[in-house]
């Protein structure tokens, strides 16, 4: 005895036909697979990439590093104490006390392989908690050149050859602006793309305060004095550029792969007799 019971007429009825190309197992399975091939090309351009750019960029820093920085047991005596006086939390323009001028006059004058000897890794935690502690130690920095917001500056007296100075900004990451290092160069500064990976040995003198450029508060960074700056790596083209030719390829390949199985779904279908259909009722 046969156990199937038979559908419904209405049912029958509602049922398509021919069967809709989208609704094709090929189809499907065809969809699946270009969606698998974007997530992974996508977790390549904002995963993978990134990660590698990263490690590259830590084993630069690895080999241009330096001594990392230890606290002397007493306090140490720095430029003849011409820096104790030195105010933090100031704003960051003020370059006309004699400790500014001090440290720049030293700066035009010594020898670039002596600051190399003396430059210690220091976090930035470090500068921004214990700013009298830290005052007139060498740093090496590796950093990422963020911008020169203004060009020379002149000073309003000279500091022995220095007459003029360049302020740039400078970040450990463009994701992280809220760990802002500002240098004031003694020497003339090239112009340096934003973002390119840089390197240079700077003074730090003192805590500042600055104007959020969305003019939302004020933020406090660590001030410097430095010499030069090398640059390391230019800056990583964006996202757009680097990946356009893949975007276009992968997106063209996968439109016309895509087109091709609907039309084959499509034919295959028309090509089929007709199932018979019933009226409700």
């Amino acid at each position: 005895m046969d156990q199937e019971r038979p559908r419904p007429p209405a049912a029958r009825w509602m049922q398509p036909n021919p069967r809709p190309s989208w609704g094709s197992r090929l189809f499907l399975l065809n969809l699946i697979a270009c969606s698998l091939i974007i997530i992974v090309a996508a977790g390549w351009v904002y995963w993978v990439e990134p990660a590698n750019r990263a490690r590259d960029r830590a084993e630069r820093q690895k080999a241009l590093a330096a001594k990392k920085y230890v606290p002397a047991a007493t306090k140490e005596v720095r430029f003849d104490g011409m820096l104790d006086r030195v105010e933090d939390d100031v704003d960051h323009d003020k370059r006309d006390d004699e400790a500014y001028r001090y440290l720049a006059k030293y700066m035009a004058t010594v020898d670039p392989s002596r600051l190399g000897e003396q430059a210690r890794l220091v976090e930035y935690g470090t500068f921004m908690e214990k700013p009298g502690e830290m005052r007139g130690v060498t740093a090496r920095l590796n950093l990422l050149f963020y911008k020169k917001p203004h060009g020379l500056v002149r000073l309003d007296r000279p500091a022995g050859s220095v007459e003029t100075v360049t302020r740039a900004y400078l970040t450990e990451s463009v994701g992280e602006m809220n760990k802002v290092y500002l240098v004031d160069f003694v020497d003339p500064l090239e112009d340096i793309e934003s973002e390119a990976e840089v390197v240079l040995d700077a003074v730090f003198l003192r805590r500042v305060r600055y104007e959020a450029p969305n003019r939302q508060g004020f933020h406090q960074a660590p001030l410097f004095i430095a010499r030069s700056v090398a640059k390391v790596q230019d800056p990583a083209k964006p996202l757009t550029q680097r990946y356009f030719g893949l975007a276009v390829v992968l997106g063209g390949g996968v439109l016309a792969f895509l087109s091709l199985i609907t039309i084959k779904t499509w034919m295959a279908s028309r090509s089929a007799p007709p199932s018979a259909r019933r009226s409700p009722g």
